[in-house]
Order: C-alpha cells, then structure tokens, then sequence
C-alpha cells in the first residue's frame, strides 16, 4: 500500500503544486499514536488564499521540504497506540492546517478529535469550516430570539446553508443574498425551498428593498458594494459582522455617518477560530459531538457539494482546484473523496 500528498511551495500556482505517490508514514508504536486513513477533505475557500500566499498562515505539515495544503477534513483511524481511540473510530483533526490534502497521517492523539461514528464523511469535513461557523454565528455574536430577521451574503454558499438550519431551530428568518447572473433565479427558488425567508441578488440588495421586519444582524461574506448595501437596509441599533472578504483582502466599504451616528450600528469583526479557543479543548469537542449528531438525528442536512475522487494524476488534480480557483456562479464547494485502499 502507498500513499499520496498533494504538495507545493507557499506561495504558488496551482501549477506549481505536485501530487507525490509515496511510502506510508512511518509507525513507530510511540504511546498515544495514530494511523488513519483520509475519507473526505474539503477545498475551502482560505486553502486558495494560503496556496497563493495571501494568507497569514502556512501549513504545518510538510513532505521533502514542500507544505502539504489542506484547512481540514475527516479521517478514519487504521491503527491506534492510544486508549482514546480504536480502529474504525470517525475523527477530525483538532487543529487547523495539519495537511488533509493526502491519503494517509499519524497523529498524536491530542490532535484528533473523534467524532460519532454514524456521522457521514462528508458533514464531518464540513464540521469545522462550515456547520461549527454558522452555529456560532448565531450563537455568540449577538442575542436573538424567535422571530428576529437577519440578512447574509454569499447566499449559495455551505455556511449560509447552515445557517439557515440552525436559525429555523431557533425560530430566527434569514434574508440570503446571491450574486447576480443567469443562474439568480433558480439560486432563490432553491434556496426558498429550503427555509430561507427571502432571497435576493446583490443588485436588489443595492437598490435598498424593504422588509417585512428589521434587520437586527448583518453577516457579510463578501464585503465592498455589498458590504455597504448591508449597512444601509439594516436596522436601528443592528449588528454588522464581517465574516468573509470574497472579493479580495484589498476591497473597501464606504463607511457613512449615518451608520455610526444615525442608526448606531454596531461593527465586528468575526474569527471562528478564536471564539473555539475561548471555549478550550472540552468545550470544542463537545460542539463539535453535538453538531454532528445532528446529522446522524437528521436535525442538519448536507448542502449541494461537488465530491470529487482523490486525483489519480496531476491533471486531475489541477483541473479541480482551477474550477474552485475560477470561483464562477453557481459553483459548489468542492470536497476530496478517497478512495477506501
């Protein structure tokens, strides 16, 4: 059996980065190690980012002297010298960035987080980046009851998907935001069609719409004209959160008087990696329990994804991270499957 990493220098193109068949990593029987196998590892929006060196952050794994990629993923455990987990356990690992772009790892046990074993593979990839991201949204940025309306940009996206879940739980309405194009139309029946209250385009969002409720809270993944939009329709003392930056880490936002004084909207920033950190390391694998057995309860869904197999070539390889690099309408996040040898 062999494995294969996907690697490459930071910064590069995806031309640059090569997929390398080689020996499993070694098992040294040392106490609290573990062997797994890699089921599904997304291709999240900050791995681009951090391949092109925009990012703050590098990846911590590294194989003949090139990183490793990969934000997180799910894995199965192979072989375990600890008494935390067995063969056949579900598990994420616990940090960020430790290379799930690759078949095979060994992990010290304090790097893994296991999870039940009913959860599908692919809600567990998604755990961290995108279920864990819409659950505290609404869970510790601001306080909300039953029928408060809040609006959200990048509408198609797996966090807005999640987020409309988690709001229809506690009797929240969401009001999505999609880019406009030929696709608009059939993103807002789909979207309609599965809990959002209203669904509109960025450019209906500009032409400042009226709704049936205040807006109490803003969560902005795209920022720019959008972002502005936002502040504009919100509420009288609504908060703004800023989530993402799609655009580039280089857009602005035209910040008028009238938000601060006139309606006194309330700014912030969001880092999802932070808020886990306050919660320590029992806190996080609690959440992390308790999101995925709403899968296997049926309480959460899996969004729309485009599952693609381990490459078995470069070409393959680059051809996917072309499509997530192009980032056109209408396209799914992508998730790695591997092959089960």
């Amino acid at each position: 059996m062999e494995a294969s990493s996907i690697t490459c220098p930071i910064p590069s193109t995806i031309n640059d980065l090569r997929l390398i068949q080689h020996a499993l990593p070694q098992w040294t029987n040392a106490k609290g190690q573990v062997f797994v196998r890699f089921a599904t590892s997304p291709i999240n929006k900050v791995d681009m980012m951090v391949l092109s060196g925009s990012y703050p952050v590098k990846p911590s794994v590294t194989l003949d002297d090139a990183s490793i990629p990969g934000f997180d993923g799910c894995a199965v455990v192979l072989r375990s010298n600890s008494p935390r987990f067995q063969s056949g356990d579900l598990v994420i690992p616990s940090k960020l960035w430790m290379g799930t772009w690759r078949t095979h790892a060994v992990f010290p046990d304090g790097d893994l987080i296991k999870l039940p074993r009913d959860t599908p593979p692919l809600a567990a990839a998604l755990l961290r980046s995108n279920v864990a991201i819409a659950w505290l949204l609404l869970h510790e940025v601001i306080p909300m009851k039953a029928g408060d309306w809040i609006i959200m940009t990048a509408g198609t996206s797996c966090v807005a998907h999640f987020v409309v879940q988690c709001a229809k739980m506690k009797g929240v309405k969401v009001v999505l935001v999609v880019r406009d194009g030929e696709k608009a139309e059939e993103n807002k029946e789909r979207l309609l069609g599965r809990g959002a209250e209203m669904v509109l385009t960025e450019a209906e969002l500009i032409a400042r719409p009226s709704f049936p409720e205040p807006i109490v809270l803003a969560l902005d993944c795209v920022f720019g004209p959008v972002g502005e939009a936002l502040l504009d329709v919100v509420a009288m003392g609504a908060t703004y959160v800023l989530v993402g930056v799609l655009r580039g880490i280089d857009e602005t936002v035209g910040l008028k008087a009238k938000h601060l004084f006139a309606k006194q909207i309330t700014l912030r920033t969001f880092r999802g990696s932070a808020i886990l950190a306050q919660k320590g390391d029992g806190g996080v694998v609690a959440l992390f329990n308790r999101l995925a057995q709403m899968f296997v309860d049926n309480l959460l869904t899996i969004p729309d994804v485009d599952v693609r197999e381990w490459p078995v070539g470069e070409g393959s390889m680059r051809e996917v991270l072309g499509t997530v690099q192009a980032n056109r309408p209408g396209t799914r996040k992508c998730v790695w499957l591997f092959r089960d040898n």
